[in-house]
């Protein structure tokens, strides 16, 4: 179970997973994940979850892609969720370069692949640790198929790709 533990002068806040499929997917071992579900399943939240594994490994690189950036980054997206996450185990965010950044050097980045034919290719000669999916539905395959090649790590992680979706 991950947990993560907050303090402020007057309590203690513990971040974990849910039990049940938000668990199963944060200690599933597969190269490639898939976590599906309707609305409100904590798909999303598992992805900021599994991020915090890697903060502390000074050259931990991940990255969090959806087609349309704006999904990520408008008001209520999965940024929000992240800054208060993320913030409370001492990252820091750069609006400048959507990415979160630990005392440790350990970074997340959030990209998007909004056109369908090169989008992709802006990760090119790029290496990530772990890659994140938020809903597969709106790429395209080539677009997905192409990440692997990205997959790759010198931090002490094992690569992976993890991936959420609505049915």
């Amino acid at each position: 179970m991950l947990s993560c533990p907050e303090t402020t002068e007057s309590q203690t806040r513990v971040i974990e997973a849910q039990p049940g499929p938000q668990t199963q997917f944060l200690e599933c071992e597969a190269d490639i994940a898939i976590f599906g579900g309707s609305a409100g399943g904590s798909k999303s939240y598992s992805i900021v979850l599994d991020v915090l594994r890697g903060c502390e490994l000074p050259k931990c690189r991940d990255l969090i892609v959806r087609r349309q950036l704006k999904d990520l980054t408008d008001g209520g997206g999965m940024i929000d969720d992240c800054r208060d996450v993320f913030e409370a185990t001492g990252a820091t965010y750069n609006g400048q370069k959507n990415a979160f950044t630990w005392p440790s050097g350990a970074s997340v980045s959030f990209g998007h692949m909004e056109t369908a034919a090169d989008s992709h290719l802006r990760y090119k000669s790029k290496q990530y640790a772990r890659i994140y999916f938020e809903e597969l539905t709106e790429f395209e395959e080539h677009q997905f198929w192409y990440m692997p090649s990205r997959n790759r790590s010198v931090c002490g992680i094992r690569p992976y790709i993890r991936a959420t979706t609505n049915p």
